[in-house]
């Protein structure tokens, strides 16, 4: 019997086993991760194409192809792929970022036949009917005149123009010219030059077998892909505004919507890991210094956060909060005022511990089934750094007060940062 009266031993972190998956290729050179856990009848099939936002010719392109591949083949009309699949119990979810555009494949395994020959209809064969188009450029258009109201939505824009400018797809935001533009052919050119094996890797998850892994090959391992060239249109670099301080007039704004961000640097550099460390002790938790001095404190706002934003090459320094007009520059210059006392004070052991177990807790929290550690695997062939992990819980776990105390001093600087408040001045 165990002791009940004695509390267990608390053994530190220090490693975790990397999230691996096996890989094997398709007849047509489709690299395949697979990721097996029996205990899920459930198998998630996802497919990532080497074309996003970064490859537009046309703003939109990705974002309207990926949405529009079920709505419509050659063979099957919107309402029969909706039906079909309905029948089995499985689902199709699109999605596009930057570099890539996404195509998830959900089904019970004993439907995997059946599920995946709708699946290779839509990926290989989509009609792009206009009515379909229309509907989801109407979808679209609706979306955008909502959006373009709210005062996070506007700031978040002007954001992006202020730290890559006008001629980077980073700073890029569609308008409602941008979406009345939009054609067919605008969007069936993308598909034909970026859905196709030359960019595709995929990775399957589930209760995954012999029988399922052929099917994925017969169905997706052929050469009868639409034929296409991996083209990316050719941008120029990124131009961050030299304005510090920009304001966005929202009219009838009940708040504002404050978003401070650093210069843009290279994504897991040197400082990387022990950065993000730094930057979830000023903002990144509920305890962190930005909450517990504007919210708990103060008072000012409901929540405010701060973060580093991570691409694929790039990433920066976001601080961002939702406030009451009034409270604006008292936010903004209590922002700065904690970022220099972590210039200046060295941080305590205490809260340093804290802060370690809640970064620990949440990198195994991250893991907590088959299905996010398929998406980890997918993030690492997609480009990012195979150690990014062990990366970030070395920083965790050996990153000094000092260390701390350099690191706001080299990032921390106010003449780095740009403030964009959307909303209305008082």
């Amino acid at each position: 019997m165990p002791d009940r009266s004695r509390l267990p031993e608390i053994s530190p972190i220090t490693s975790i086993r990397q999230p691996k998956a096996e890989f094997v290729s398709l007849d047509n050179g489709i690299r395949l991760g697979v990721v097996k856990d029996e205990a899920l009848d459930l198998v998630r099939l996802d497919m990532a194409f080497r074309g996003g936002k970064y490859s537009e010719q046309k703003l939109l392109s990705a974002r309207m192809a990926c949405s529009l591949l079920d709505k419509g083949t050659a063979t099957r009309t919107a309402q029969q792929v909706a039906d079909d699949l309905d029948f089995y119990g499985s689902w199709l979810t699109p999605s596009t970022a930057n570099h890539f555009s996404f195509y998830s494949v959900t089904s019970l395994s004993k439907y995997i036949p059946q599920t995946y020959d709708v699946a290779e209809d839509v990926v290989k064969n989509p009609s792009f009917e206009q009515s379909e188009m229309e509907i989801l450029r109407n979808k679209v258009l609706t979306s955008y005149r909502i959006n373009s109201r709210k005062v996070s939505y506007v700031a978040s824009a002007a954001m992006r123009k202020a730290m890559f400018g006008d001629n980077h797809p980073y700073g890029l935001t569609e308008t409602e010219s941008d979406i009345l533009a939009l054609t067919r052919e605008d969007v069936a050119a993308f598909h034909t030059c970026f859905f196709n094996p030359s960019g595709c890797h995929m990775i399957v998850c589930g209760n995954v077998n012999d029988e399922i892994l052929s099917q994925i090959n017969t169905h997706f391992g052929g050469n009868d892909w639409h034929s296409g060239s991996l083209e990316e249109k050719a941008w120029g670099e990124p131009q961050r505004t030299e304005q510090r301080s920009i304001f966005v007039e929202v009219p009838d704004a009940v708040q504002n919507s404050i978003s401070i961000t650093g210069p843009a640097m290279e994504s897991y550099g040197e400082d990387y890991s022990k950065l993000k460390v730094l930057v979830s002790l000023l903002g990144g938790y509920f305890g962190s210094r930005l909450m517990m001095s504007i919210r708990e404190d103060k008072g000012y706002t409901y929540g405010i956060s701060a973060a580093l934003q991570t691409g694929l090459y790039s990433c920066f320094i976001k601080i961002s909060t939702d406030a009451d007009c009034k409270y604006t520059d008292a936010i903004i210059d209590e922002v700065f005022h904690q970022m220099d006392i972590l210039k200046k004070e060295l941080v305590e052991e205490d809260e340093l511990r804290i802060l370690r177990n809640y970064l620990l807790g949440n990198i195994f929290a991250q893991f907590d089934s088959s299905y996010a550690i398929s998406d980890y695997c997918l993030e690492t062939m997609n480009g990012r750094p195979e150690n990014r992990l062990q990366s970030q819980i070395d920083a965790i776990t050996t990153i000094t007060p000092q260390e701390i105390m350099a690191l706001a001093n080299k990032y921390f600087k106010r003449e780095d940062f740009i403030t964009v408040v959307a909303g209305r001045k008082i």
